[in-house]
């Protein structure tokens, strides 16, 4: 049997502050993990879910509009297409919203303000089990 390729990280780093969201694709970017898209609302990175097909997305949980526990939700409706990694993230960090996170189909959970180590950790942690995929 062939052996698969491994799937290059795509990343997509959904926030409505701009600060956060410069904060993160700039850490990601310096660990050498390729950002291919930002957002700063949900709604918007459902659109750009549907054109750039990032593997990876890093969302808050607290926007307006679309919440990231339903942008969770929505990109792997499709269980025919690859699966999309959500890290989610939120300064609110209860249990309960926690365990809502990892239902909503979230991979991880980060407390903000979160350390950067954590975050470079959790997306290393999704890039090995791509690379597990491909063997």
């Amino acid at each position: 049997m062939p052996k698969k390729e491994p799937r290059e990280l795509k990343i997509m780093v959904v926030d409505d502050s701009d600060f956060i969201r410069r904060k993160i694709v700039d850490l990601l970017e310096k660990n050498n993990l390729k950002v291919v898209a930002e957002s700063p609302s949900a709604k918007k990175a459902l659109e750009l879910h549907r054109k750039i097909k990032p593997n990876v997305i890093i969302t808050d949980i607290v926007m307006p509009e679309i919440s990231g526990l339903e942008l969770a939700k929505h990109v792997n409706d499709n269980p025919m297409a690859d699966p999309t990694y959500v890290i989610a993230m939120s300064s609110l960090s209860t249990e309960d919203l926690v365990v809502e996170a990892i239902s909503s189909g979230a991979v991880d959970f980060l407390a903000k303000p979160f350390k950067d180590r954590d975050l470079v950790r959790s997306v290393l942690k999704i890039k090995d089990i791509l690379d597990g995929e491909a063997r």
